[in-house]
């Protein structure tokens, strides 16, 4: 794996988002094969820190805000391509 991302499964990104670690591992791995690794984690702490809305992630160390599904294969397109 080339790459990380850290899926927040704390109770306000999941609660946001509900746990969808394994559809987010499908959509990933079908738009880019085996360069991203999705580790599901507990909660990454940016509730606190961030002015922006859960649920988060992180990519490879970049806290990405409003992660949906759909939010997340953007930015990895606009990070990867």
């Amino acid at each position: 794996m080339e790459h990380k991302l850290t899926v927040c499964c704390g109770t306000s990104c999941y609660l946001a988002a509900g746990n969808r670690t394994d559809k987010l591992e499908e959509l990933i791995t079908k738009e880019f094969g085996d360069k991203v690794e999705v580790v599901p984690s507990g909660c990454i702490g940016q509730c606190m820190k961030n002015e922006a809305s859960p649920p988060f992630v992180k990519f490879d160390g970049e806290i990405i805000s409003d992660a949906t599904n759909e939010n997340i294969i953007k930015e990895l397109k606009k990070r990867l391509t």
